[in-house]
């Protein structure tokens, strides 16, 4: 259900099912068919919620779940075509005390208004197969957030996270659609599993580091400021006296330092 001519139909259905359902609750007094749709709404969003937080350690499982939201995107293109048609009737009422004319006018503008909001809030991205509507753009984000332990570039599980086309598959998986995207968190899980670490190793100890680091401070430190603080500790010793050790002052008798 994730091709262009697919997600087209998708969204004129939910467009229709949205009219089928006012009637029905409002014509046909059958309120409960709100019921189940919005109970099949909230199971995908859940299994959504689910399979976000499984991604980092069942991956296959997760982009099984997430397939699901398709699912509660339709049902919610259908209440948002529903709310739609409502408001449409309830202003359509309101108007009715105005003349004919100024009130066909009116009615016009609002019902262009409220076409135009619900095929920007949900038809546009019902025909969008990029959009948060469908599991693409959330598979992606998935993997992009739960796996930060990046392999080698060109590696099979870096292509089957960042690229359109993963060549180190065998067979290789090209685009993101419901089988590539199974597919790829088949990948990514093989990787996790097969023992091959996901980081380059680090050359040299803490120990170097910190020398090589030290190293550069003391050459990019101009010499004269390293003369300044010789000189400071120099000038003043009694800064790193005891408590018995006299200290400077106009006086010539001793005192002591507090």
């Amino acid at each position: 259900m994730e091709g262009k001519g697919l997600r087209s139909l998708a969204a004129l259905f939910a467009s229709a099912a949205g009219v089928a359902l006012y009637i029905g609750v409002f014509n046909l007094h059958m309120p409960w068919l709100i019921i189940p749709l919005a109970a099949v709404a909230v199971v995908g969003v859940l299994l959504l919620v689910v399979g976000h937080l499984l991604m980092g350690r069942y991956p296959v499982l997760a982009v099984w779940l997430i397939n699901a939201l398709p699912l509660a995107s339709f049902v919610v293109a259908i209440f948002v075509t529903f709310g739609a048609a409502r408001a449409g009737v309830v202003v359509r009422q309101h108007l009715d005390h105005l003349p004919k004319a100024e009130n066909d006018t009116l009615t016009e503008i609002i019902a262009s208004v409220i076409a135009g909001a619900v095929g920007f809030l949900t038809l546009n991205g019902l025909a969008d197969g990029a959009s948060w509507v469908w599991p693409r753009r959330h598979v992606q984000a998935a993997f992009e957030r739960c796996f930060t332990r990046r392999w080698a570039a060109g590696s099979a599980a870096a292509q089957a996270i960042w690229e359109n086309y993963v060549s180190g598959a065998k067979p290789p998986i090209q685009d993101w659609g419901l089988k590539a995207r199974s597919r790829r968190a088949s990948v990514i899980s093989a990787a996790r599993t097969d023992g091959t670490p996901p980081f380059k190793p680090v050359t040299g100890s803490m120990t170097q580091q910190a020398a090589n680091s030290d190293a550069t401070t003391s050459q990019t430190s101009p010499p004269g400021a390293r003369r300044s603080r010789s000189l400071r500790r120099i000038s003043r010793p009694w800064q790193r006296g005891t408590r018995g050790r006299a200290c400077p002052g106009r006086s010539s008798r001793p005192r002591r330092c507090r």
